[in-house]
């Protein structure tokens, strides 16, 4: 029972816990970003994105934070990236909520995005520490 127990709970995404870690890198000529960001994910529960106290972005209306599956997103839709929030600010520490069961296996970036103007920010690719 223990084994099928387990290989549904792998099934539904949400065995991909652990900690990753990475660094912000600007993709859009003249937009700055920079700083680190760390993910926590405990299997079966929610994960949390946290940016570091050095986290630092241009000023810019409706930014928002995703995980996408891809570096330089071309496109946002459910397949591709989750939706974690708007950005609380433009400097420091943060922390954003994951939903629960999200295939961290997929979803290999965190992402600043502006939705008013379609301009990615920058991007940072989450590594298993």
């Amino acid at each position: 029972m223990k084994k099928v127990a387990f290989m549904l709970f792998t099934i539904t995404g949400l065995a991909f816990g652990g900690e990753y870690l990475g660094e912000f890198e600007s993709i859009e000529s003249g937009k700055r970003i920079e700083g680190s960001v760390k993910l926590v994910s405990k299997n079966g529960k929610k994960g949390l994105l946290s940016f570091g106290k050095n986290f630092l972005t241009d000023d810019a209306p409706d930014l928002r934070v995703y995980l996408h599956t891809t570096k330089v997103p071309k496109r946002y839709s459910s397949k591709n990236s989750v939706f974690l929030g708007k950005l609380k600010k433009f400097k420091g520490i943060q922390k954003y909520s994951l939903p629960k069961g999200v295939d961290l296996k997929k979803f290999k970036y965190a992402v600043v995005y502006c939705k008013k103007f379609h301009t990615n920010f920058g991007s940072a690719r989450l590594l298993k520490k």
